[in-house]
This record gives structure tokens, C-alpha cells and sequence, in this order.
């Protein structure tokens, strides 16, 4: 059964009253003037009487004298939070206080918003500050959950993100896809930077990456060969084309038409009235920067009529003549207090000044940006940090987990293992040691004895262990004394490196030794590691434990170092320690 309560009986019976009050003489034709009583329309004109339009709108002299009609109410904009000062102005979570929206003492005011910086992912520690996809605001700071990596963009898991595969913005090519940290490409194509490349087929990648065939070859099998088309046809680029009409290839290979001509007879063609300038097609009677033919640019204060350049009389208040346009400088966003000032696509002109959205941003070049969380604006416009593992908090440049922003480019070292910063920046380990954990020790196959890294098997005051001194007329060959006469060394198959601490070595230790790297006593400097008998500069694999490792430049190997699991060297060249 539909029952109603009792509050809302009464407000019926008053809503009865009201209206019984207020009609006064209904239903008494008499009392209605003549030229309505009989017709069925009301005195504003339209029929059928009240309308829902006639009821939309308030009756403002029922409002007090303060308020303003926002839609179909009465408002107060001092105390309404909806329209604050205005219709529409809504003060979010805040209150309106005397026309103004005002926040809570955990809140700021961003955009006309109120909002906690400690938790609001788009303004998190201050406004304009988001975080990003994927990410959350905690306590003012955005974090990514375990496994991702701030990209700035996103939180990006490097593993399996092919816009940032083993390190932020680390590309893939369009057909790859990231696995374990690196690109790979589908099966049958290789990763040629660019692009998955079919080798036996690619044009630009014949063979070999970035082997690119002539103008009139093809790829066949891996092989650059001729093309051979059929007559009124040339060979371009890979292809059979018709350059009387090919607007890519219009008369000739390469030949391109602009975007809106068309290619005809072998000669690229504007609309009606148009010609080619450059790589556009203008018309030259109107043409700001082409007024009655190419590069003829008018000046600041004219405009092109009918091909000549004409002064240009701005009507409007306080405008200017730009370019062929009047604007506004105060306003205009295009050319904010002088012809060609551009602000950034975000900001706008107020009084002729360009100003950021959000509240903390400034102005770095074309873009509003916050100094305490933008990684290329860091502190100050134009402070980069580190490209793929540099983070900006509070305007100073930081980096991810196990990094320092090390030197005058806040390059983030991997202070783990780098022995150019091993434990914190610039702190080097000698030539002979290798960082690891934070701290130097001896390379691979050395061993500290009395304060230096030595190798036991050759060398005399240390022989197979240390303090065994093999004396004056002895040599340490494969970790025991021997004789050093009669050509002890070379009799045993090792090379005879002197008696200077470290004698008898063999060619295999030749090969990889830091300390005798393809001869006796060639030692590395403590940034090269010995490969095939060469001392090569390396580079720690940021952000990788295995390889591929995207860190790894061009010109270097990815090389996985044995002795220390999840440790990759990008060693120079194509041979690995």
C-alpha cells in the first residue's frame, strides 16, 4: 500500500493554501479582462496559460538584492561553494568565504579547487604536479607500485613496457615487443633501431642493418639488385612508379609534391589560384609571408591584399596589427604583450603576460613546468637530470634505487659497482680492484696482500699465498717457488715478465689479466677491463641483471660479469672479458 508521512501531508495542505491565496479570482471569468477571457491566452502571450518556461526562471524580486540567478535559483555568491564570486565557480571540497573559495589547513587552492596535496595524484605536494600513470600520491610524494619505475609519463614495468624496455624511454620499434628488458622483434625480422627489418627484403636494411640499396635497386634475398619496370615506369626506392602522376616521385625519385597539390604530367600542381612555395601551396593574394610570390613577407603592421602589402588599421580596443591580423596583446595567447610573443599551449595571456595554470609552475622555454618535480627542469629551467634513470623531487636531481646523481650533469652512477663512484660519487678504487657492494676489492683472480691486489700464481713476495717470498733467485710460476735460472720460467711454458714482483705468467693470463693485459705488466686503468688481450673501457649496466641490457650503447657489448650475479658490463667493442 503507498502511504506518504505526515510532513509531506502538511506540505501538501500549505502547497493548497498557497495556491487557493494567490489565485484570487480563478475560475471567475468575469474578473479577467476581455481581451483573455475568451481566448485561452495569457497575458504574455502564450496559450494554454503557465508554461514550464514561465517557471524556469526566479522572480528576482524575490531574491535578496545580494544574490545572482545561476542557472534556474537564486544564489548568494559570497557563501555559495557551487558559485563562489560567480556562477559556476565551485570551490570542490572548500568552503566560500565572502565571495572567495577558501580550503581547509590541509588543503591548497589549485585551479579554483581545493585539494590535498598530500594525497591528490593530479596535484601531489603542489599544484600542476601529477603523478603519473599508474602511479599514487603518498604524504605529497608520487611512488609506483613495487616492480614499476617512474617514467614521468607513466609507471612503467621496464621488463615487459615496450615504450620503456630495460630503461625509460626506451623505444621499441613499432612491430617489437619487450621481453626481459630488451626489444626483440618478430620472428624472422631483427631490430635494426628503427624498425623490425626484414633483412632479405628491406630496402633500407639489405643484408645487414642499415645497409640501404640505390635509388634504382631492389633487395632480393639479402641482395641489392637492379630493378627492372615496365616502360613509362621508374625504379624508386624498391619500387615501379609512374612519375607523370606519383605525387612521392613527381618526374623524378623523390620528387614530393606538396600535401594539398597534385601530380600531373610529371609536374606537381597547386589548386586553382595557388603556387608552390617551398613545400606548401599559397595563394599569393592573400599570403601573409608569400604576398604577390614566394618569400615576399609583409610587414609587422600589414596584411596582403589582393598580392600587395597593405598598412592594416586595427578598429578594435587596444588591439594591434600582426602579421596580417589584428589582436590584442593583452590577451592574446599567440602574441602576448608584443606581436610573435607565444606562450606555451597551456598558459594564457592576462594583461599581456604570459601565466601557467597551475600554482608553483613557471615558464622553461615553451612549456609550464614545476621546478620541484620536472626531471628536464629541475631546480631551474634547463637542469636535466639523468635522461633514463634521473627522478627531481623538491628541485633536486635524484635517481632510482641503488643510483646517485653523481658530477655537474646529475648522471646517475650506479655506486654498487661503478669504481669511478664506488660507495658514493667520485670515490675511485685503485686499478687493480673492482666495486663491489659499495667497496673496493681486488679484481677476479687477484688477491690483497699487504695492501696491494696481486696475483698469487706469479708473484714472488706472494706466492700461492701471501707473504711466501720465492727470494732472490727463485720465481713464482703457477703458485709455487721455482728456480729462476736456466730459464725456469719459459721451461715450464710461461712467459718470463722480470723479477719485479710478478714473473712467471702464462699466455692464457695474457688474455684477461688487468694487471698484464697482452703483455708482462700492461696494466688497465680502473674504467677497462682486459678482453682478448685488450684493455677496454666499460660502462656499468644501469637498471640491468642480465643481458641484452638497453644501457649498453652503440660501439659496446653487453657482457654479464661471472663472478657477480645480476652485474652486466658494457664493455667497448665486440669481445667480452
Amino acid at each position: 500500500m503507498f502511504t506518504r508521512s505526515r510532513t509531506t501531508i502538511h506540505t501538501i495542505m500549505l502547497v493548497f493554501l498557497f495556491f487557493l491565496a494567490s489565485c484570487g479570482n480563478c475560475g471567475d471569468d468575469s474578473a479577467k479582462p476581455a481581451s483573455t477571457a475568451d481566448t485561452g491566452v495569457t497575458n504574455n502571450g502564450d496559450a494554454g496559460g503557465d508554461t514550464a518556461g514561465d517557471m524556469a526562471a526566479p522572480d528576482m524580486s524575490a531574491c535578496p538584492a545580494t544574490s545572482l540567478v545561476c542557472g534556474t535559483a537564486c544564489v548568494d555568491p559570497a557563501t555559495d561553494a557551487a558559485n563562489c564570486g560567480a556562477c559556476g565557480v565551485s570551490c570542490g571540497v572548500g568552503t566560500c568565504v565572502s565571495g572567495v573559495c577558501e580550503c581547509a589547513a590541509n588543503q591548497i587552492l589549485c585551479d579554483g579547487v581545493c585539494v590535498d596535496p598530500a594525497v591528490d595524484a593530479n596535484h601531489c605536494g603542489s599544484c600542476g604536479t601529477a603523478c603519473p600513470a599508474g602511479g599514487t600520491c603518498t604524504a605529497g610524494v608520487c611512488a609506483c607500485a613495487a616492480g614499476a619505475t617512474d617514467c614521468g609519463s607513466k609507471c612503467a614495468v621496464l621488463e615487459v613496457d615496450a615504450l620503456h624496455c630495460g630503461s625509460c624511454r626506451n623505444d621499441c620499434p613499432t612491430d617489437a615487443t619487450c621481453a626481459n628488458g630488451a626489444c626483440a622483434c618478430p620472428v624472422n625480422l631483427v631490430n635494426c633501431g628503427n624498425s623490425c627489418a626484414d633483412l632479405a627484403g628491406d630496402f633500407e636494411n639489405c643484408g645487414a642493418c642499415g645497409n640501404n640499396c640505390n635509388v634504382n635497386q631492389q633487395c632480393v634475398s639479402g641482395n641489392c639488385q637492379a630493378l627492372l619496370c615496365p616502360a613509362n615506369q621508374l625504379a624508386c626506392f624498391g619500387n615501379c612508379v609512374d612519375p607523370s602522376a606519383d605525387v612521392a616521385n613527381c618526374g623524378q625519385c623523390g620528387n614530393d609534391c606538396p600535401a594539398t597539390a597534385a601530380c600531373t604530367s610529371g609536374n606537381c600542381a597547386c589548386p586553382a589560384s595557388q603556387i608552390i612555395c617551398g613545400n606548401d601551396c599559397v595563394d599569393p593574394t592573400s599570403d601573409f609571408g608569400n604576398c604577390g610570390g614566394c618569400n615576399s613577407r609583409c610587414g609587422q603592421g600589414e596584411a596582403c591584399v589582393t598580392g600587395v602589402c597593405q598598412p592594416l588599421a586595427c578598429q578594435g580596443a587596444g588591439e594591434i596589427a600582426c602579421f596580417g591580423a589584428c589582436v590584442n596583446p593583452a590577451a592574446d595567447p599567440a602574441n602576448c604583450g608584443a606581436c610573435g610573443r607565444d606562450c606555451p599551449d597551456v598558459a594564457s595571456c592576462t594583461s599581456g603576460a604570459c601565466s601557467c595554470p597551475f600554482q608553483g609552475q613557471v615558464i622553461c622555454g615553451n612549456a609550464c613546468v614545476s621546478l620541484a618535480t620536472d626531471p628536464t627542469n629541475c631546480g631551474q629551467c634547463g637542469n636535466d637530470c639523468d635522461q633514463n634513470f634521473g627522478t627531481c623531487s623538491s628541485g633536486v636531481c635524484g635517481c632510482a634505487a641503488g643510483m646517485l646523481a653523481c658530477g655537474q650533469n646529475d648522471t646517475c652512477r650506479d655506486v654498487q659497482n661503478d669504481p669511478d663512484n664506488c660507495g658514493g660519487c667520485g670515490r675511485q678504487c685503485g686499478n687493480a680492484e673492482a666495486c663491489v657492494a659499495g667497496a673496493c676489492v681486488c679484481r677476479p683472480g687477484l688477491t690483497l696482500c699487504n695492501g696491494q691486489c696481486v696475483d698469487t700464481s706469479s708473484n714472488n713476495l706472494n706466492c700461492g699465498l701471501c707473504g711466501t717470498n720465492c727470494g732472490q733467485n727463485g720465481a713464482c710460476a703457477n703458485s709455487v717457488c721455482i728456480s729462476a735460472q736456466n730459464n725456469g720460467c719459459q721451461n715450464l711454458g710461461l712467459n718470463d715478465c722480470g723479477n719485479n714482483g710478478s714473473q712467471c705468467v702464462s699466455d692464457a693470463t695474457f688474455l684477461t689479466s688487468p694487471i698484464h693485459c697482452g703483455d708482462c705488466n700492461d696494466r688497465c686503468d680502473r674504467d677497462e677491463v682486459c678482453a682478448d688481450g685488450n684493455c677496454r673501457g666499460f660502462d656499468i649496466g644501469r637498471g640491468c641483471d642480465q643481458c641484452p641490457c638497453a644501457d649498453c650503447r652503440g660501439g659496446q657489448s653487453c657482457c654479464p660479469e661471472a663472478n657477480v650475479s645480476g652485474l652486466v658490463y658494457c664493455v667497448e667493442g665486440n669481445t667480452c672479458p
